[in-house]
């Protein structure tokens, strides 16, 4: 009874992460080429990476590496006069 009990405790916490998952995320479509398809189609039968994941973690890096230039370039002169 006791196994039950947890079970279920541990899929209601599933149950509720995944729906924050779903509330705090948007649905973006992107265009790639097949020779794109096909290298991320090799990264997922030869090494098991999720192609989505993949994407977003390469989105993820790429947006912290070139937030300082993005910032710079954006930066307007504050004059108060």
């Amino acid at each position: 009874m006791m196994f039950l009990k947890m079970a279920h405790n541990l899929l209601l916490y599933a149950t509720n992460v995944i729906t924050k998952m779903r509330q705090q995320t948007e649905i973006l479509q992107i265009r790639v080429t097949p020779e794109i398809i096909h290298y991320l189609d090799v990264l997922n039968k030869k090494y098991k990476i999720k192609r989505s994941q993949f994407v977003r973690n390469a989105i993820v890096e790429k947006t912290k590496r070139d937030i300082s230039k993005i910032r710079e370039e954006n930066k307007k002169e504050y004059l108060p006069f």
